[in-house]
This record gives C-alpha cells, structure tokens and sequence, in this order.
C-alpha cells in the first residue's frame, strides 16, 4: 500500500479511539506552523516519537513568546498528546541591546504596569537573559499573569519561577475541591466525569483521561482562579 495511514482505531474497555499515524500528525504540525502568521517557524523542525502522540520540535525562534506560541498551535493539532519543545532563544537583534539590567528594569515596568499586581510582592533577577521572579503574590493566576508579562519582554531567553502563592484568606482543602469541581461543571469545555481532584494544602492535583488539550487547559484554568489554590499538579492525559 502506499502512502500512510490515516489513523488506525483502538478499541479499549469497549471504546474506541482514533489514533493518527505519526506521519500524517508530522505533516499537520508543519503546515499548522507554516500557515499561522502569528508564529516564526521559519527554523523550527517536527519529529513525532514512535507512538505517534508526542511531538518533538527542536531548532531556534527569536523570542521566548514565539517558543510558546510554537507549542500552542502544535497542541491544536488533532492527534498531538504532549509536546516536548527543546526550542532555543536566539536574538536577532544584537545581544548588546538586551542587556541584564535593560531586561530587568523592562520586565520590572511591565509588572508594574498590571493593575492586577501592583499590591503583590514581586521581585526580579536577571543572568544572562534569564529572568527569576521571586516574592509572592495572593492568587495562582496572578502568578500565571506575571510568568506570562516576564515571557512576553523582548530579550528574555527564560522564565524561571519562583514565585510563591500566599492567599489572603483562608480556605479548607475540602472547600478548594468543592470550588474547582463547581467551576470545572460550569465550563462547556471541560470533561469534569474524567476528572480527578485531589487538594492537599492548597496543592491542586489533576488524575484522569480527558478527550482534547481543550478540556486540559480547562482544569488548570478552573484551578487558577479558585481562592485558596497554592500550586497546580496537572497529571492529565489526552485520548482522542
């Protein structure tokens, strides 16, 4: 036979999932990229590992935003499972412009320009274009918000977090569980039956098989936004 194959199915407990052929994801991501103007692929290659669920890109992009934005679109890709993105940073402009104390008095004045984190305790460190925030701040997505302004400076090469959640009031694990599975019902795109919550001082932990990154990106957001939320484990898996 020629060519590939479309995808094969899979029948397990009586279900049946729809599994693409390695090829055929390899070939989707690419022109996923190549036709998404909002990215710089240009220097980006796919590789899909052997069980044809997990794509490898390695190469270089000129901002750290474009290496995340890269791992966006590959995800929406149907078939794509994980993505393992070994992108390196590489300015084209000359390093000299991005000097540390530029890239920090720049990711500083980004911060302080949220209104949404000015009252939290948020400090900068920079070697070598890569970007440590530390402090606290009084929600996860607060810490989410400012993880996504440091990224989003031109010259950072990394983002490392450091940031500590400190709420501002206090909430029982039982509590955080019964609001995060509440917010999880009220989302149309979450599959809150194959969702596992577990709370242990604030720490979110997510187990179970959902059907698209979809449903993955709504568990961590629901989590995000609950009062009370310390840390985020995701340990969701995707079947299509």
């Amino acid at each position: 036979m020629k060519g590939f194959i479309r995808f094969s199915v899979i029948l397990i407990l009586g279900k049946k999932f729809m599994v693409e052929s390695k090829e055929l994801i390899k070939k989707k991501v690419e022109q996923q990229l190549q036709s998404n103007t909002q990215v710089e692929a240009s220097n980006v290659s796919v590789e899909v590992a052997d069980d044809g669920g997990k794509v490898i890109l390695e190469g270089s992009v000129p901002y750290l935003s474009a290496k995340q934005a890269v791992t966006e679109v590959t995800k929406r890709v149907f078939g794509v499972r994980e993505v393992e993105n070994n992108l390196e940073v590489v300015h084209v402009e000359p390093f000299s412009s991005y000097a540390d104390e530029n890239l920090e008095a720049d990711v500083r004045e980004a911060l302080f320009l949220s209104s949404v984190l000015q009252e939290d305790n948020i400090d900068v460190e920079v070697r070598e274009g890569v970007v440590t925030l530390l402090g606290s701040v009084s929600d996860y997505w607060k810490k989410s918000r400012a993880l996504e302004l440091a990224t989003q400076v031109r010259g950072v090469k990394n983002v490392v977090d450091e940031l500590a959640v400190v709420p501002t009031r206090g909430s029982t694990d039982e509590q955080i569980a019964l609001d995060v599975l509440a917010t999880l019902d009220r989302d149309i795109s979450a599959d809150i039956d194959q969702i596992d919550v577990h709370v242990d001082n604030g720490r979110v932990v997510f187990d179970g098989v959902v059907s698209s990154w979809i449903a993955k990106n709504a568990a961590k957001r629901a989590a995000e936004s609950t009062a009370g939320v310390k840390d985020i484990v995701d340990n969701l898996s995707i079947r299509y």
